[in-house]
């Protein structure tokens, strides 16, 4: 793979889409008049048409076929929604197995609804966070404009605020953690681990040093200089942190479709980071330069 080119600029990947004022009311809407059961499974079917049409895709996605096989067990750490555990779920096939985690019960009720219109008998669904020790910790969920929950940017609440974070109302929800070296201790043939927690990867990716030792998973990872800084952390500590067991740090261009290996981590902003050892890039054979 070769060397993305020397700092030039930030690397700013993977924006969401933004609200339209027609979803936006709908949400005021619903979420106000329906009972809190019927509006998960109206998220949940609105989420699935989401997905399936491709309004929410993150590039990375297409990777997984190749990274991920049958009878295979992959990880999704916040799986919101359950973009990727979707995903995960197919390329895994009938032999396989998901393991998601969510921990905020709202959002888990969604996922919840998610999976079961789709049907997925090989996913293991977890209302639980992962972080570096097993405890309860408060989580922010920043409310929308409609008073709906910001489900995409809740957050752990000792993430410190530095600036870079919109004004508005939230709430504080109490939820589970766990390590995924407890969660996973019996699991084997893991062979990708997604992590998406809004500056808490590094946390959990601790929390995670047994598994990733036993099974050198390929690694899709949120990286957030914002983010991450309010935890007192930088992108290149995530990336120093991998290197003990050999991962390189890249970025997926999709309109390229090629994979570029990063060299400087304080370009990093926002972006899907993939994490891949020797064995993981092989199986990327031929998405390079």
């Amino acid at each position: 793979m070769s060397d993305t080119p020397p700092a030039t600029g930030e690397i700013v990947d993977n924006p969401a889409p933004r609200e339209t004022a027609l979803r936006d009311t709908a949400k005021r809407v619903f979420s106000r008049l329906l009972p809190r059961g019927a509006y998960q499974r109206l998220l949940a079917w609105s989420k699935a048409r989401d997905f399936a049409s491709g309004r929410f895709r993150e590039p990375e996605l297409e990777l997984v076929d190749r990274l991920v096989g049958p009878g295979d067990v992959a990880v999704d750490v916040g799986a919101n929604h359950g973009m990727w555990t979707l995903a995960l779920s197919r390329a895994v096939g009938r032999d396989g197995r998901v393991y998601s985690f969510e921990p905020v019960p709202f959002t888990f009720g969604v996922l919840r609804a998610v999976a079961r219109r789709a049907r997925l008998g090989n996913v293991t669904l977890e209302n639980k966070g992962c972080s570096d020790r097993a405890a309860a910790m408060e989580m922010t969920v920043p409310l929308q404009r409609s008073g709906a929950s910001d489900d995409l940017q809740a957050h752990l609440s000792e993430r410190r605020a530095n600036g870079a974070e919109p004004d508005g109302e939230s709430v504080a929800v109490s939820c589970e953690m766990t390590t995924l070296d407890a969660a996973l201790a019996g699991a084997g043939g893991i062979s990708l681990l997604k992590l998406d927690i809004e500056g808490a990867e590094l946390l959990a990716l601790r929390g995670a040093a047994q598994t990733i030792e036993r099974e050198r998973p390929a690694i899709v990872c949120e990286v957030d200089a914002d983010f991450l800084a309010g935890f007192d952390q930088r992108p290149g500590d995530v990336v120093e942190y991998l290197a003990q067991w050999g991962y390189e740090p890249n970025r997926y261009d999709a309109d390229a479709r090629l994979l570029e290996r990063i060299a400087d981590p304080a370009r990093i902003r926002h972006a899907n980071v993939v994490f891949l050892t020797d064995e993981g890039s092989r199986k990327l054979e031929g998405v390079r330069p």
